[in-house]
């Protein structure tokens, strides 16, 4: 290891350039005032990520203008591990308290009695919360058969999503859910819209979590009382349940914090999640998550919309806990496998095949 002090942010800044659609929360964490150990995170995360772009590439391998990347890079990867670890930990067991509801084993009942029919195939598409989306229809309805979506969040809690108006609406519904999760044509992010909220069209989880944090966003200390009720594993995403940890640190320090206060927390947080998130938070810089919560501020919401729905998600909650008071995984879930978490919590989804595998 080299004993050359690097000067402030000089290999971080340089491996930054590279990503600068994607950079600007971190270059917050390079100023001068920053948290000591954002900058070691930041350090130790861009290390993994050349690491992976570079066969046996290793830690003291990192390119940079000067010695102080090898040094930096060094420093960062020891002085991580323990917080790293505890992130991870915090995220594997962020949905042990909440086991599966009657209304999904229902929902896998349907499944398996072939009365939810798959639209052509269960191959999924991903959303920018976090969550798969599978086309299929209800065969039975009273007016015939009707489109559906079954969705399938990081957390592993599934949902049907009815109350499509016809085939095309289902289609403009999900292309609203998918927006932002890819960069546009010239490779940087997408413009920034709300989250659909058709009060004429389907209602989930999802939507109720939405509207709830997009208050929380809008209106803190009108938000605060409420919000009181609600546990970070009531929202069944873990991107919307690191939004609302980030927001409740960020009201902790200040009676009236603004997006943008909240967002650099996110930041923080997406920053020392498990390397197991990449598929709904998105590398570098947690950049799927952080889209998500922009589009999360830009939405409309008001006390009016938001108290029913966290009447709804705190109810939720406590049916999961009366249904299974002491349920525990059946199974060892693989924590990248939507799959696998969602078996952990005693559902089983057959001929589901989500995107980049199981």
């Amino acid at each position: 290891m080299t004993d050359h002090a690097p000067g402030p942010g000089d290999w971080l800044a340089y491996v930054l350039s590279e990503f600068l659609e994607f950079s600007g929360e971190a270059m917050r964490m390079l100023a001068e005032d920053a948290d000591p150990s954002d900058r070691r995170m930041l350090a130790r995360r861009l290390a993994e990520y050349e690491i992976a772009c570079e066969d046996e590439l290793t830690p003291d391998e990192i390119p940079g203008p000067a010695p102080g990347g090898v040094w930096e890079c060094q420093d960062s990867w020891g002085r991580t591990e323990t917080e790293l670890q505890n992130a991870e930990l915090d995220w594997l067991h962020r949905y042990d308290a909440r086991p599966a509801t009657s209304r999904e084993r229902r929902l896998a009942g349907l499944m398996l009695d072939d009365l939810l029919v798959p639209d052509e195939s269960l191959l999924g598409a991903a959303g920018i919360d976090g969550t798969i989306y599978a086309l299929a229809r209800r065969e039975h309805g009273p007016g015939g058969p009707a489109p559906v979506l079954l969705t399938v969040t990081d957390a592993g809690i599934i949902e049907v999503v009815t109350g499509f108006r016809d085939w095309p609406h289902r289609a403009e519904w999900l292309a609203d859910r998918e927006h932002g999760l890819r960069p546009s044509a010239d490779g940087f992010p997408p413009p920034v819209l709300p989250m659909a909220q058709d009060a004429a069209g389907p209602d989930c989880l999802a939507r109720a979590e939405e509207r709830v944090l997009a208050w929380l966003l809008a209106d803190p200390p009108a938000a605060r009382g409420p919000a009181a009720r609600l546990e970070a594993h009531a929202f069944s995403s873990h991107a919307r349940a690191e939004i609302f940890e980030a927001w409740r640190s960020a009201i902790a320090g200040e009676e009236s914090p603004s997006p943008g206060t909240v967002r650099h927390e996110l930041a923080r947080r997406l920053l020392r999640a498990p390397a197991w998130a990449d598929r709904s938070i998105g590398w570098p810089f947690g950049y799927i998550g952080l889209t998500y919560f922009d589009r999360l501020s830009a939405t409309p919401a008001s006390a009016g919309q938001a108290m029913p729905a966290i009447d709804l998600i705190a109810l939720e909650v406590v049916i999961a806990r009366e249904a299974d008071p002491v349920a525990a995984p059946s199974v060892a879930a693989d924590p990248r496998s939507y799959l696998g978490r969602a078996a952990a919590r005693g559902i089983q989804l057959p001929g589901f095949q989500p995107p980049g595998g199981p």
